[in-house]
């Protein structure tokens, strides 16, 4: 299971600067269940290779599971949910 970050200007209509998030296991495997929150709230959690679309990517382009943050969030990783 892979966790990926990313930046992005959304411009000021959709945010302005945020960091693009996502839990993604497309070219892994699930070798120990995840959990992925942010201080703004949002979080993710993959238990399984089966994890529902919107928690993690399962192809390339299933973005149900693309999330973005404002900047300065603070990102907290826990295993074994």
């Amino acid at each position: 299971l892979l966790s990926e970050y990313g930046y992005a200007n959304f411009e000021a209509a959709y945010g302005g600067e945020r960091t693009s998030w996502d839990l993604s296991h497309v070219d892994a495997s699930i070798n120990i269940p995840t959990r992925l929150s942010v201080s703004d709230g949002q979080s993710v959690t993959c238990t399984s290779s089966s994890c529902p679309a919107d928690q993690a990517y399962n192809s390339p382009t299933d973005y149900a599971a693309d999330r973005n943050s404002a900047l300065g969030q603070t990102y907290t990783h826990t295993f074994c949910p």
